[in-house]
């Protein structure tokens, strides 16, 4: 199995105590064995560790797969690796017993590409997994098992594994790495807890590195995109919904984050609640039309720019005929005027919380 892996038998043994990723049997000599799935695990562990993801996130994101998961995201990934040349006959049994599945296709030494410093262009250049130091890649694996937390300054610490493994993603802008991570951790929580507990402190977390000139605008883009892609697609799997007036979803004037609006999309789909996604920027007099026409009964607004009690916002509001249940998210509202009886309206602060407001 280590030869397969491209590692070595106690980064195997280690994997297998420490986060469970091993062999799913063993002999009555308490010998292990891998079934197929399991080597499909190992290699898509090692494979997320060399592209930089930290083993407890890589570790968490691999057990999350279904087994149809698995093989599809192993469908183009070689089975074994190159064998050393006193264990080749064995290797190429291996490859014999392997060849009816789906996912042996032919031999290939286990590699992952990192920056090569000497190069001095930044170029890539292919690192052999089974060329790595042992007692370096011990080394990095005790530091791994501490989960030291990242500092990002003298106060904001980064202590999730799965945010970890993001940021390692988007320093490298590793967008395969991204929308694997991304994705895993919507299948493996409702949208709002992945929100509220590893999505946006990710994003907090890179906005923090970006004023600290760590991250360029790029970054932030590519994880912008990645991020609203997956959502949409929670979004769109999400279960049939009610069939009754929509519960409107808009940023306020000026407001360009969009993100907890697809957030909150996706999450109220998982309840079957019928949603109209308004987007960013929406101007009062566009908010309270829609309203009008739609006969929006719900409506939830996000602001992280800092919203005025004399707002026109209110002023719209306020003109509004017909009893509306506003909710409002993000840090932007923070003086709110009185409003007239009809006008329920609802700071939350989370997505869990906003979940609830909208879809009870």
């Amino acid at each position: 199995m280590a030869e397969r892996a491209g590692t070595t038998p106690s980064t195997l043994r280690s994997w297998d105590r420490r986060y469970g990723v091993g062999p799913s049997d063993r002999t009555n000599g308490n010998h292990r064995r891998y079934t197929h799935l399991d080597v499909l695990r190992v290699l898509t562990m090692g494979r997320l560790i060399g592209q930089g993801v930290p083993a407890q996130a890589a570790a968490t994101s691999v057990l999350s797969l279904t087994d149809d998961d698995l093989l599809e995201e192993n469908r183009d990934a070689p089975l074994i690796a190159s064998a050393g040349p006193r264990d080749r006959s064995a290797a190429g049994a291996g490859v014999a017993r392997s060849a009816s599945s789906s996912a042996a296709r032919g031999t290939a030494r286990s590699t992952v590409t990192t920056a090569d410093p000497a190069a001095g262009d930044g170029a890539p250049r292919r690192l052999h997994v089974a060329d790595v130091d042992d007692e370096v890649a011990a080394a990095a694996e005790e530091r791994e098992a501490r989960e030291t937390p990242v500092r990002l300054d003298g106060s904001d610490l980064v202590d999730h594994p799965t945010v970890r493994a993001l940021l390692a993603a988007t320093r490298a802008l590793d967008a395969p790495t991204i929308a694997h991570l991304t994705r895993q951790v919507l299948r493996r929580h409702e949208v709002g807890a992945a929100w509220d507990d590893v999505l946006a402190p990710t994003l907090r977390a890179i906005g923090r590195m970006w004023e600290l000139g760590e991250l360029g605008v790029d970054a932030e883009h590519l994880v912008s995109e990645l991020l609203g892609s997956e959502l949409r697609a929670v979004a769109r799997t999400g279960g049939l919904r009610v069939a009754a007036t929509p519960i409107l979803l808009g940023a306020a004037d000026e407001e360009q984050h969009h993100l907890p609006l697809l957030a909150l999309e996706a999450a109220l789909a998982g309840h079957g609640q019928a949603t109209m996604y308004l987007g960013p920027r929406l101007p009062s007099s566009a908010l309270a039309r829609a309203i009008t026409r739609t006969h929006a009964t719900s409506v939830f607004l996000w602001a992280s720019i800092s919203r005025r009690p004399q707002d026109v916002l209110w002023d719209r509001l306020i003109g509004l005929e017909a009893p509306v249940h506003v909710v409002l998210g993000g840090p932007g509202w923070t003086s709110i005027p009185v409003l007239p009886a009809r006008l329920h309206v609802e700071v939350v602060g989370s997505m869990r919380e906003a979940v609830t407001a909208l879809a009870s």
